[in-house]
């Protein structure tokens, strides 16, 4: 059998735990790449683990920042399917309300953006 997040104990983790715990698998599976070479559908030019952090980390932020700008329902629904999308646990309902909720952040964001334009002129 396979092992789950559940039966693992990984679910029960804090997010920062759970962060520090897929760091820690990615740098052993980078530390023995030779041993998985990449196959034809994998390109040469992969996206490094550092980018692929720091621009996941700027979205969080970006996000947490955006959400400010959300009804309080909003916010609150956003953050539970946030929580269950990194349990890989998203209905496609729950996927489409995702997406409509993201789509209000960035028109949200876009309008914030516009307005300190605005403010700098």
């Amino acid at each position: 059998m396979t092992p789950t997040l559940e039966s693992l104990g990984i679910d029960r983790l804090s997010v920062a735990k759970r962060i520090t715990l897929v760091q820690q698998i990615w740098d052993g599976i980078a530390a023995e790449t030779d041993e998985l070479p990449l196959s034809e559908a994998q390109p040469d030019d992969v996206v490094p683990w550092e980018q692929v952090k720091a621009e996941t980390r700027a979205r969080l932020v970006r996000v947490r920042t955006v959400t400010a700008g959300l009804s309080a329902a909003a916010e609150r629904r956003l953050k539970r399917l946030i929580a269950r999308s990194e349990r890989g646990k998203l209905t496609p309902k729950e996927l489409a309300d995702y997406q409509a909720l993201a789509e209000e952040v960035q028109r949200i964001d876009a309008a914030t953006a516009e307005a300190l334009v605005g403010l700098m002129r």
